[in-house]
């Protein structure tokens, strides 16, 4: 089951205004094994992302990756932040794009790149994470809530 159209023209808006994703940046997608999760997915890598989709367990990863995942995470097994770390030799995640929230989230914002792009599109764990203004301040990283209804009626126009 795929997202409607305007669905996923959301979802594109999301990476590329919100996010402002770039070609040979790393896109990390937490519950990438989700509806939004894989069509993010699917995006970041037509816009030419690497993309790291972090879910959780191996049959959701394989999902991920048919969907054209570079790198997989198992975030039941291994730490977000510790494997984004070590699979972009330490520099980290360009833009993140959460649905997940809690744990996810906490771990994901100590494995972002230098003016990175949090992306908060929901809160499925069940637990709305505080953010640490330290973090967002020593790494120069915006944290932007994206809201579907919201963002389309109050888009400018771009020109």
């Amino acid at each position: 089951m795929g997202l409607a159209p305007t669905g996923k023209r959301r979802l594109v808006t999301a990476h590329t205004q919100s996010g402002h994703l770039q070609s040979g940046e790393t896109l990390l997608v937490l519950g990438a094994a989700g509806g939004v999760g894989l069509t993010a997915v699917e995006i970041g890598k037509a816009l030419g992302a690497r993309v790291i989709a972090a879910a959780g367990g191996a049959d959701k990863l394989e999902v991920a990756k048919s969907r054209g995942a570079d790198e997989l995470i198992d975030y039941r097994s291994e730490n977000i932040r510790d494997r984004v770390r070590t699979l972009t030799a330490g520099k980290g995640a360009d833009v993140v794009y959460d649905p997940v929230g809690g744990d996810a989230f906490d771990q994901a914002l100590r494995a972002v790149n230098w003016e990175a792009r949090m992306l908060v599109i929901g809160f499925a764990s069940g637990r709305i994470q505080a953010v640490p203004a330290n973090l967002i301040l020593v790494k120069n990283i915006s944290v932007i809530g994206v809201v579907w209804g919201a963002q389309t009626e109050r888009a400018t126009p771009h020109g």
